[in-house]
């Protein structure tokens, strides 16, 4: 739409193009982009993308990198600072005991999310490995769906609950105690960096972006992508961490998050971008 105002209306406008997901390169997106891409792009000055992953997507779809600049998105950290009093109170409403460790994947689009293989992990843990655990998975119908599609025996006493989303999200991230990432795709993951401020452990499938766009704290571990074992492995390990080790993991995330993720990091660098571009546009004496 700002491309056809610019050429409409204002033609000594510069246009930038934000790209906040990545595509899949089927034919119908590769006829999609031979006008989005090939005829529209030409009018913008520049392009943004908001993570790893829309980055390379940009470029695999034809957008030419000297145009191109990656400026990950961030989000507020202080709104997802632990909250004891308000961690209590949400597990009491969730009904979780204390002692047990609470573990959650959000998943209102079931296949991409990668409900399947959460429940995988979940199901093949074993009775042992399920101890003092319990697993939360927010969704609605569809959800709901795809899970009772898998196997019966899967998911006998797998301790899994689908819940239904809350408006307080820094609440639910403050009940639990690991988050959950199986996801086969993503543009910037703005659930994974708030559990990141709020302290969580995070287990992430291994994906285009999220390595280069969250690795580097101690308390974010990476499965391989559809690896489900894997997932399992890491969820049997994080429970045998101790209390020490959990709050070191807690503290590492919090302090990644507030170095590399916050909003005020964000937003330094698109100003660097936008005053770069507008000081090649001078305004008139009489326009200041």
């Amino acid at each position: 739409m700002a491309v056809f105002f610019k050429l409409a209306f204002y033609l000594r406008a510069s246009v930038i193009w934000h790209f906040h997901e990545t595509a899949r390169l089927n034919p119908r997106q590769r006829l999609k982009d031979v006008f989005k891409i090939r005829v529209l792009a030409r009018f913008c000055e520049r392009f943004i993308a908001v993570g790893v992953g829309p980055f390379q997507s940009a470029i695999a779809r034809g957008v030419s990198p000297t145009r191109l600049i990656l400026v990950q998105n961030g989000v507020n950290v202080t709104r997802f600072r632990a909250d004891y009093k308000r961690r209590l109170t949400t597990r009491e409403e969730l009904g979780i005991p204390a002692g047990v460790m609470a573990f959650l994947l959000l998943g209102w689009e079931p296949k991409r999310k990668g409900v399947d293989l959460f429940a995988m992990a979940v199901g093949n843990l074993g009775e042992e490995g399920r101890r003092n655990k319990v697993f939360f998975i927010v969704g609605g119908s569809e959800t709901i769906k795809a899970i009772a599609e898998l196997p019966r025996d899967l998911l006998s006493d797998s301790r899994i609950r689908v819940i239904s989303p809350r408006e307080t999200f820094p609440a639910l991230l403050d009940a639990i105690d690991v988050f959950v990432s199986a996801s086969r795709s993503e543009g910037f993951s703005y659930a994974m960096a708030e559990a990141l401020a709020a302290g969580k452990l995070v287990l992430s499938s291994d994906i285009p972006g999220v390595r280069e766009g969250f690795e580097g704290s101690p308390g974010f571990w990476l499965f391989s992508n559809e690896d489900w074992r894997m997932l399992m492995q890491l969820i049997q390990r994080s429970g045998e961490l101790s209390d020490d080790e959990r709050s070191d993991l807690s503290r590492a995330n919090v302090n990644y998050a507030a170095e590399r993720l916050s909003l005020e990091a964000w937003t330094e660098k698109i100003g660097d971008v936008y005053r770069g571009m507008l000081a090649r546009y001078p305004l008139d004496r009489n326009q200041r």
